[in-house]
């Protein structure tokens, strides 16, 4: 029997574990490489005078189906609370708190009569956020980052202010100057114009490393974690791994990789770094990388 290539897989955050078991399902060995001594990147918990807290909060959408089969896979779907149906508080320093609701009409005139008494926004704002929600419905191809697609459809410093910031900058995890249009429409076309339940907002009521804890109990002996202070040719050629899946910002891995070894490489010459949030920025990269493993 032909023993299977090992993969490379650079990041030990959430991305970084699911591509790991996902390879591993599939019968390859992994070398997992992470600088930090806690696992699970942005997605982790750390130890003060012996309470656990989490590394900010962290909430995922009910539209975030991946993740939230991942939590279903490791075993903490009782740990996980959804809203039945979408809220959320809006907070001001200048005025009370405004509060907008999902109807049980179906999407998208689910949250069309909260956002008509949402006192934040002037009727002006409301008719310039509802035209980009439109133009959202229907550009599949947008250029740049999602600030500037915002700013092309006419989004003044209110709307960004009361509207997108506080909405889209959790859902992606980053400024808007740093998501690309891309991801943003995906994120307002699904959570918002999709089904009336998926912008339901859900969260752990555990600690957020145990998400990872999880997921590194199931390694089996296919993964192996290696500790790194970064990733270097000599390292990886140790690996002999025919494949790197990078589940950080490419930005952050090329510059440490010589021009040698990166162009012998699969797939890591042509991986570009795109003004992005994190999660968003490796998703379809891994995806296709464990595409390509498995085609090999």
């Amino acid at each position: 029997m032909t023993r299977q290539p090992r993969v490379a897989v650079v990041g030990a955050g959430l991305a970084g574990l699911t591509a790991g078991l996902a390879l591993a399902r599939r019968g390859w060995r992994v070398d997992l490489y992470e600088r930090s001594r806690l696992l699970g990147g942005k997605t982790t918990s750390f130890e003060v005078e012996g309470h656990e807290v989490d590394c900010g909060q962290h909430v995922v959408l009910a539209c975030c189906t991946a993740t939230l089969d991942l939590i279903d896979e490791l075993g903490l779907n009782d740990s996980l609370y959804v809203q039945p149906r979408f809220e959320a508080t809006v907070l001001s320093r200048k005025r009370p708190p405004a509060h907008l609701r999902a109807s049980s009409l179906p999407a998208p005139f689910h949250l069309m009569a909260g956002f008509a008494r949402y006192p934040f926004l002037t009727t002006l704002d409301r008719i310039q956020v509802g035209r980009a929600l439109l133009a959202a419905r229907g550009e599949r191809a947008p250029k740049g980052d999602m600030a500037a697609w915002l700013r092309r459809h006419h989004q003044g410093s209110r709307a960004m202010r009361a509207f997108w910031d506080p909405f889209l900058v959790p859902a992606l995890n980053a400024p808007l100057d740093r998501v690309s249009a891309e991801m943003g429409l995906f994120v307002i076309r699904t959570a918002f114009l999709g089904s009336s339940d998926a912008a339901r907002i859900a969260y752990l009521r555990v600690p957020l490393v145990r998400l990872a804890e999880a997921a590194a109990a199931r390694f089996d002996g296919m993964v192996t974690l290696r500790r790194c202070r970064g990733v270097d040719a000599a390292a990886w050629a140790a690996s002999i791994a025919l494949f790197l899946i990078s589940a950080i910002l490419a930005s952050r891995l090329l510059p440490s990789v010589s021009s040698t070894t990166r162009s012998s490489r699969n797939g890591v010459a042509s991986f570009l770094p795109t003004p992005c949030a994190l999660a968003s920025a490796t998703a379809s990269a891994i995806r296709s990388s464990i595409a390509a493993c498995s085609s090999a």
